[in-house]
């Protein structure tokens, strides 16, 4: 037991620091000060004795490393230096997520926080106490105490300047402060049982609901009809960032050139604000109020009326039984996840093997689902394409400099506006439409948020255009004019699943009237009052 009177007073000053720089917790605008006051002095003890034990016991250094260590500092990190909310989509989302999607954060100050968490471990495991010791009798002190003891104070430090920023944020209920940090490692370990007890069972049994096929449909197709259908599958684009819905910046300009041939919903409510969430209300019947599906993708019907089905995805996903996109996309014919083919998969990888596939296609009716990184964190593009600079960001914390992640953003957006045009060139000689849905929008720093998974106005208000080719407004002129005519009304991801089978001339029982944008008379989406419906599981 070491007896030095400073070192406790030391403990206690750490702790204090750690509790005041870490606790996401702990303050919130409208929470008390006895509240405050109550779970910060909790918050305080429980941190000295997990110190303390940490010194003490070799087996609480291994857990508190392991396991309560990383999921607090993941936490401060998501809520205070990214705006972030946590909850159970996120952290299914992580446990998703490919290497390529890491890639962003395998930086040097991350790598370095590595470092230290784990030179702390090895220092308390590998360095007893009674070698490399500095004092005399009972008040030696071991240089592995110092050590820890000198790097805590540092991580400690580390996130002060991002304190106000935290405490701005606080939506958690304030009784979380009284058991931090063991609270995140207990929250976290919840989430994650959850997920593979019942989240991946829960997403599988997609595949055994009803096929709309089994209902009554036609085609109203001839045999020799060409017809060419579309439906990407956008990642994180916001519709008020599109020039050709009014934004200032032209980050749009091959839109702008094709906007006779164009309708674009510039007031369009998302499904769900994650990608895991959205896609089910994209490619099935569920609706932003009534959330459960009943019926398989549409993408059954297609496939019943003789079009030749194929997704063209940017990846394998993880776990074909636990991502939402990867079970949905398995009702098509064919599936490719291909290989790069010019060195960046965010972008010209996905138009080059859609080029490939089409040229491979023999049918005269075709689908194709296509699904990329779009403006996925943390917002590429190609040097060429840059127009707004500076865009040079902090990946870690992207809010520092609002102007340089702004402008990173809206150069990914040119990006994607060059992949558009890339895509129209060999449609534009067939019939054939095209349909762009991006799955959420993305926060820049409104509201003090970055990133997805939260209720910001931008996060539930993604990009939905159609895009038609002369051949089929020449063709179908009634369809574009009744798109034309709903172009200005609210509407949601529950109307494409009904107005996408009429754009392939596919007429069903299962379809609803009033939610299909090729009819004038569609209603107008009407917005639920309380937002948090957006970050709802089915």
């Amino acid at each position: 037991m070491l007896n030095h009177p400073w070192f406790y007073l030391l403990v206690a000053a750490l702790s204090l620091s750690l509790v005041l720089s870490f606790n996401i917790y702990l303050f919130r605008p409208e929470a008390s000060w006895s509240v405050i006051l109550t779970g910060g002095v909790s918050s305080f003890l429980l941190t000295c004795v997990l110190l303390l034990l940490f010194v003490h016991s070799k087996i609480a250094a291994i857990f508190l490393t392991l396991l309560v260590i990383p999921p607090t500092f993941l936490a401060w990190h998501i809520h205070a230096r990214m705006g972030m909310d946590i909850h159970f989509q996120m952290i299914a989302s992580i446990l998703e997520t490919t290497w390529k999607e890491t890639d962003d954060y395998v930086t040097l100050q991350n790598m370095a926080l590595l470092f230290c968490l784990l030179l702390l471990l090895a220092a308390r495991l590998f360095w007893p106490g009674k070698k490399l010791c500095i004092g005399r009798g009972e008040d030696k002190i071991s240089w592995t105490i110092l050590l820890w003891i000198s790097l805590a104070f540092l991580l400690s430090i580390f996130p002060a300047k991002y304190m106000i920023n935290a405490h701005g944020l606080r939506r958690t209920p304030c009784k979380n402060a009284m058991s931090w940090p063991y609270v995140d490692a207990r929250l976290a370990y919840n989430m994650i049982r959850d997920y593979y007890q019942s989240d991946i069972r829960r997403y599988a049994s997609f595949l055994q609901l009803p096929s709309p096929a089994s209902f009554p449909s036609s085609c109203a197709l001839s045999d020799q009809d060409t017809l060419t259908i579309i439906l990407h599958l956008g990642e994180s684009l916001r519709g008020d960032r599109l020039s050709i819905n009014g934004y200032a910046r032209s980050t749009t300009p091959s839109l702008e050139k094709e906007r006779n041939h164009l309708v674009s919903f510039a007031k369009n409510y998302s499904y769900g604000t994650i990608t895991r969430m959205s896609v089910i209300g994209m490619l099935t019947n569920a609706e932003v109020k009534n959330r459960q599906p009943t019926l398989r993708p549409f993408i059954d019907l297609f496939l019943q009326h003789g079009f030749d089905t194929t997704a063209v995805m940017m990846e394998v996903p993880t776990n074909d039984f636990n991502y939402a996109l990867g079970i949905l996309a398995s009702c098509c014919q064919h599936v490719y996840f291909p290989e790069d083919k010019v060195g960046n998969y965010r972008f010209e990888s996905t138009v080059a093997n859609l080029r490939d596939v089409m040229k491979k296609s023999v049918k005269r009716r075709q689908f194709y689902l296509v699904y990329d990184s779009g403006a996925h964190m943390m917002f590429h593009s190609l040097p060429a394409i840059k127009r707004f600079l500076p865009d040079e960001i902090d990946v870690s914390s992207p809010l520092k400099d609002r102007q340089a992640l702004q402008n990173r953003y809206d150069n990914n957006v040119l990006e994607i506006d060059r992949e558009m045009k890339e895509m129209f060139e060999p449609l534009s000689q067939t019939p054939a439409v095209y349909i762009y849905a991006a799955d959420h929008g993305v926060a820049l720093g409104e509201d003090g948020r970055f990133g997805q998974g939260n209720t910001s106005a931008p996060v539930i208000n993604p990009a939905f255009f159609i895009w038609m080719s002369p051949p089929f407004i020449a063709q179908y002129p009634e369809v574009y004019a009744n798109l034309k005519s709903n172009e200005h009304k609210t509407v949601s991801h529950d109307y494409l699943y009904h107005t996408i089978l009429s754009l392939g001339r596919i007429h069903s029982d299962v379809q609803k009237e009033e939610l299909d944008l090729t009819n004038p008379e569609a209603e107008e989406f009407i917005p639920p009052e309380d937002k948090t419906i957006f970050l709802n599981d089915i």
